[in-house]
């Protein structure tokens, strides 16, 4: 059967598709390439939008534009407290991944052992593992720390899922270091840290910082973990939109969205030129 409908169906269009002109394969990749495109930008540009509404509620299109949404936003304690609870989790939790994930890496990929596999599937099972199954553990683990509602609790629990990321981006950092390198150091007798200083670093420094920033990102945009492990007087950023898009869709929730892309975006422009710069070294 499956013969049957190669001959009249499948070869028939094959021959048909290789008449066609070369350029219309290239325009047939830009085309699929631009609508995928256009379907994860206009989302963000929707929102983008609608934080300059002049209504109470989400609306789109606006029936007029207004900075109100802004000012509110900036004048309310709870969301600046919200931001900054964000942004100083997120840095200590960035410090904590790249911290052990570094050195889980480069365990993996200079060390000799046997089952580096199962240490390596061991590292990156976070990700497999359903955030919420992780929020529980954690919360009856840290209940008993009583790291439950403090930052280095929320800290670390975000480190878990950070950890990954930095063990896959570092790991391919250190596979790219030319081995020889380390060697004629070491032969012309630089002790391991001072190699691990002066060769290897220099060497993995942009993958170090792009694990970083991606670590970073992960834990300023946890959510699930953060409703397990937050208190009434630690809330994330994350936590106040969760309970504004379930009490009030006003456009506050589309000016911290609007936000969160800028400081994204800003995070990106400024890390590419260091980026940039690490590889010309």
């Amino acid at each position: 059967l499956g013969d049957r409908v190669a001959d009249l169906v499948g070869w028939p269009l094959l021959r048909l598709l290789g008449r066609l002109p070369a350029g219309c394969g290239a325009w047939t990749v830009r085309i699929a390439g631009g609508l995928v495109i256009a379907g994860l930008i206009l989302p963000i540009v929707v929102v983008m939008i609608i934080s300059f509404s002049s209504a109470i509620y989400l609306t789109f299109p606006p029936p007029g534009f207004s900075l109100r949404w802004y000012e509110r936003f900036f004048s309310d304690s709870n969301w600046r407290s919200a931001f900054s609870n964000s942004l100083t989790v997120a840095m200590m939790s960035a410090v904590i991944a790249v911290s052990l994930g570094a050195a889980a890496a480069m365990g993996i990929v200079r060390g000799r052992f046997p089952g580096k596999s199962a240490v390596m599937l061991v590292l990156v099972s976070p990700v497999i593992v359903p955030p919420v199954v992780l929020g529980l553990s954690l919360y009856t683990l840290f209940l008993r720390l009583d790291l439950v509602g403090s930052m280095w609790g929320l800290a670390a629990a975000h480190a878990i899922g950070g950890i990954p990321i930095v063990v896959v981006i570092v790991a391919a950092a250190l596979q790219s270091v030319d081995r020889r390198l380390e060697q004629a150091a070491a032969v012309h007798g630089a002790s391991p840290l001072t190699v691990f200083r002066t060769v290897t670093l220099p060497a993995i420094a942009p993958g170090l910082a792009a694990a970083t920033f991606f670590a970073f990102l992960h834990s300023f945009d946890e959510l699930v973990l953060s409703l397990f492990l937050s208190s009434a007087n630690l809330k994330t950023l994350p936590l106040m939109l969760w309970a504004d898009v379930n009490y009030q869709l006003n456009p506050v929730l589309a000016v911290v969205s609007t936000l969160e892309v800028l400081f994204i975006l800003v995070g990106v422009a400024l890390a590419g030129p260091v980026l940039a710069r690490s590889r010309a070294a």
